[in-house]
């Protein structure tokens, strides 16, 4: 899931690590049943989302500005 605002976009993961929901969020989760990623992403838009739905996306473009390493770039130097 991308969050765009004009020429600003941030994916799901760096929006919820920057706003300090990273523990919290169900999306993607895993899961048999296809829907319940969309389940997932419903809970953290309800629960997470006010700026992206209500508010004026001041929260996606900070996001945007922090370098965001994810997957197995995150994981320490060996």
């Amino acid at each position: 899931m991308t969050y765009r605002i004009g020429a600003v976009s941030v994916n799901h993961e760096a929006l919820m690590k920057y706003a300090g929901h990273y523990s919290d969020a169900k999306y993607p989760g895993y899961s048999v049943d296809p829907l319940d990623a969309f389940r997932h992403l419903a809970s953290d838009l309800r629960s997470f989302g006010d700026d992206f739905m209500f508010g004026n996306g001041a929260t996606i473009i900070a996001a945007s500005r922090v370098p965001y390493v994810g997957g197995f770039g995150a994981l320490p130097d060996f």
